[in-house]
């Protein structure tokens, strides 16, 4: 089984993906923020297996998901990054 960590802001959005991919056979996390995914990350045991993905939010409180995703490339490279947005522009 795959881990997956979800970071969304809004905690019914969350919650959600996250019981859809706990449903499709993934074990699941979920964060509020850019700082909560870090901490989840650093909390992890040495010799648990690396998480898989991370479902990400654009916009994050804080700290938005961009700086999130060049973090996540730098210390975890090996970990997919989905980005995902409620207010999609062609910009973003």
């Amino acid at each position: 089984r795959h881990q997956v960590l979800v970071v969304d802001d809004d905690p019914l959005v969350a919650e959600s993906l996250a019981a859809f991919l706990a449903e499709e056979g993934c074990d699941t996390a979920s964060a509020h923020s850019a700082q909560a995914a870090r901490d989840f990350l650093a909390a992890r045991h040495p010799n648990a297996p690396p998480v898989a993905a991370v479902f990400c939010d654009l916009a994050l409180p804080g700290e938005p998901g961009p700086e999130l995703l060049r973090w996540l490339s730098k210390e975890h490279p090996a970990t997919a990054v989905v980005m995902l947005t409620g207010y999609g522009t062609v910009e973003s």
